[in-house]
């Protein structure tokens, strides 16, 4: 089975969602995910999170040699999202939940930054 690599949702730690984790550990995946996102210094919160995906990247490269099955939900899903984009190489499969909208003019100065 793959490993699953998952990346919470603001305020929400990794630890938040055992009971996901555990029924999906009964089908035979191997889970993983990233305890506190935003929390560590050397990879402060500015404007579009661009330290948070650094900060996802190297939790995972530091973990996994393989690709593995990226989840992540709400802002986790938008950073993977973003990591993905950056380094498909690390991701076999994403699966983003519930992720941020950002719509109208937001959009196009999102994309243009």
């Amino acid at each position: 089975m793959s490993t699953l690599f998952f990346a919470h949702a603001n305020g929400f730690p990794g630890k938040s969602y055992s009971p996901f984790f555990k029924a999906l550990q009964q089908h035979g995946h191997t889970i993983d995910y990233i305890e506190a996102i935003g929390l560590n210094p050397a990879f402060p919160v500015t404007n579009n999170w661009p330290h948070l995906v650094e900060e996802l990247e190297q939790e995972i490269t530091s973990k996994h040699q393989a690709p593995v099955v990226g989840i992540g939900h709400s802002l986790g899903g938008l950073l993977s999202y973003l990591l993905a984009q950056k380094r498909p190489e690390l991701f076999s499969h994403l699966i983003i939940l519930d992720p941020p909208a950002i719509n109208g003019w937001q959009n196009i100065i999102w994309w243009l930054s």
